[in-house]
């Protein structure tokens, strides 16, 4: 039976099956029993296995501030470098 399928199982029906198996209140030669405690068995070592959803990555806040803020020094540090650099060329030109 697949997880998808309009009659699959859920956990609270497995744990349910496999208790009154385990009680002696079914039968195992009836046809199918031995299906339907496979199943039951399969969907609750599914759920017991299954991983949690991992979440996304989580930025620190001050990081965004930390990448404006570098942004800025490099900003500076360019128009310092082309201040300097015009002002180097007005001076070689004006000799």
């Amino acid at each position: 039976m697949n997880n998808t399928d309009s009659l699959a199982m859920t956990l609270d029906e497995a744990i349910l099956i496999e208790d009154q198996f385990d009680r002696g209140k079914l039968d195992p030669l009836l046809c199918g029993t031995r299906e339907l405690i496979n199943e039951a068995r399969r969907v609750k070592l599914d759920a017991a296995t299954q991983l949690p959803k991992p979440r996304p990555p989580q930025e620190h806040p001050k990081r965004r501030i930390h990448r404006a803020a570098i942004g800025c020094l490099i900003g500076m540090v360019g128009i310092f470098a082309g201040a300097y650099f015009v002002f180097m060329v007005a001076l070689h030109v004006t000799k």
